[in-house]
């Protein structure tokens, strides 16, 4: 009945278990987040510091999602296609960003994809720019950074595609 305990006891649980450390190869863990992290401070080294950050956020109510639903089902029901028509955007921006130099000539970047509170998507994206391309004045970053709410009377459709509630309030 008490096989065990004696020694136990001796033991002060120091002798049981065994410390397993994952690999940097098994993604998520610890050593995987420290190597991507010495790996981005690398990038800062050899280039300079980031020029610019960017978040893109997943919209449920992206028209491709939006499309995609059956009679009486909601947006969050459809968690894998939010993440597929997220993903699209966001290499369809990445690319727009590294060949089409939307926003100039960039050096190097890093990004990454997380999800919080509602479960949606959305991803972090630091751009390291050549020199020139740098934004160094307002008037430069007025031309890259823009938000306002369309007229009503001037832009009907985009007024109506996104009132106030939701730039405050996101679904």
């Amino acid at each position: 009945m008490y096989q065990g305990l004696t020694e136990t006891l001796e033991a002060k649980g120091n002798a049981y278990g065994k410390n397993v450390v994952l690999p940097s190869t098994f993604i998520g863990g610890p050593c995987a987040m420290l190597q991507i992290c010495q790996d981005d401070m690398a990038l800062v080294k050899s280039y300079g510091k980031p020029s610019l950050f960017i978040t893109i956020n997943a919209n449920p109510k992206w028209p491709e999602i939006i499309n995609c639903l059956k009679k009486g089902e909601i947006a969050s029901d459809l968690t894998d296609i939010i993440t597929r028509v997220f993903r699209m955007k966001l290499d369809f921006l990445l690319q727009d960003l590294t060949t089409k130099k939307q926003l100039g000539t960039i050096v190097s970047y890093v990004y990454t994809i997380e999800f919080h509170k509602r479960g949606l998507p959305h991803s972090h994206i630091i751009l390291i720019l050549v020199d020139n391309s740098i934004p160094r004045t307002t008037s430069h970053i007025d031309t890259l950074v823009c938000a306002e709410i369309p007229n009503l009377s001037e832009e009907k459709q985009l007024f109506w595609f996104g009132d106030i509630n939701d730039a405050a309030h996101p679904v």
